[in-house]
């Protein structure tokens, strides 16, 4: 099994929740990363980039597939982008916006986080982390999903 950090925006992991965290969506320059790479079982962190928070944990339940229906919006140069390279997946850890872990709360203890300039961690979609760092940031969610809004 494998980690990995996902990068996205408040819009796109707002759609993501409002369709229960079904589907994982990536760019074409991760086409032959992510169908690859990823595999059933692998477990998912989504990183909100501008609210620096890690929001939700969701497991690949799905081989690759390659889908051309529109779910997120585009932020990028390329405001075509569909994010066709898909797997589906299931939620393991959902916070509500008000619980959300702060990653600069933890990025001290991460391996994957350097300790100069981290937010270049942050500017690449698709990232393996070390299963430590999951643990961690599994075990952070966990207390703060315990502690009800």
């Amino acid at each position: 099994m494998n980690y990995w950090l996902v990068v996205t925006d408040p819009e796109n992991f707002a759609i993501s929740r409002q369709r229960n965290f079904d589907v994982e969506g990536f760019q074409d320059r991760y086409k032959n990363t992510d169908k690859n790479v990823i595999k059933l079982g692998d477990k998912l962190v989504d990183y909100i980039k501008g609210y620096y928070k890690f929001g939700a944990i969701v497991e690949a339940i799905s081989p690759y597939y390659y889908c051309e229906t529109k779910i997120w919006e585009s932020h990028l140069k390329d405001k075509n982008e569909i994010y066709p390279h898909r797997f589906k997946i299931r939620p393991v850890c959902i916070l509500n916006e008000n619980q959300m872990l702060n990653v600069k709360n933890l990025a001290k203890d991460l391996d994957f986080i350097p300790a100069t300039n981290w937010g270049s961690v942050f500017r690449q979609s698709l990232r393996r982390i070390p299963q430590k760092d999951f643990e961690r940031i599994q075990s952070e969610m966990k207390i703060l999903k315990a502690v009800k809004p």
